[in-house]
């Protein structure tokens, strides 16, 4: 399985960041992917520091909260979730 991290952060009026929406998705060996998705608001003691990230920085914060918001498990069940039907 391969699995792919991405972020877009949400910035205030004077750049600094507010919320980061983190995108994991996962590819199993058939090609099937799956995508799990995380909203992360970002704390007064962490936003100095996440403002300051650089894009790699960033990517890896969102991998660590991703990799503990969602267990192996949780992405093999991904693959195995049936969409939603229009009503």
């Amino acid at each position: 399985m391969q699995t792919q991290y991405k972020h877009f952060k949400k910035t205030d009026d004077y750049g600094e960041v507010k919320t980061i929406a983190m995108i994991l998705t996962a590819t199993n060996d058939a090609g099937k992917k799956a995508v799990l998705k995380a909203m992360h608001v970002v704390g007064e003691d962490e936003k100095d520091s996440v403002s300051l990230m650089t894009d790699a920085e960033l990517t890896a914060f969102t991998q660590r909260i991703l990799d503990s918001a969602y267990s192996e498990q949780d992405i093999v069940n991904a693959f195995n979730l049936t969409p939603p039907q229009p009503a």
